[in-house]
């Protein structure tokens, strides 16, 4: 029996991921007016560059992967440290 009704998902699919030339944000856990814009500018299968809008610096940060989509540290892991997600936009 042939079975080319078979629907085959790979988490792949269901991942949300950094996109080169998205805008991603986070906001500080301290004050919710204290926003970071960054745009991504390159992507490997696992790290990521982003680029700070309002100052130009960029950082090269390692990406996990947690509840369906990518996230980054991009000032490092600390306490307070924001968290960049792909799916916010």
């Amino acid at each position: 029996m042939k079975r080319d009704d078979v629907f085959v998902t790979t988490t792949e699919n269901l991942i949300q991921s950094f996109q080169v030339g998205h805008l991603v944000s986070a906001t500080s856990v301290c004050d919710h007016e204290c926003v970071w814009t960054f745009e991504v500018v390159a992507r490997t299968a696992k790290f990521v560059t982003l680029r700070n809008v309002r100052t130009d610096e960029t950082y090269r940060v390692g990406v996990k992967v947690s509840d369906g989509e990518e996230w980054t540290l991009p000032f490092g892991s600390y306490s307070m440290a924001p968290i960049v997600r792909a799916a916010v936009r």
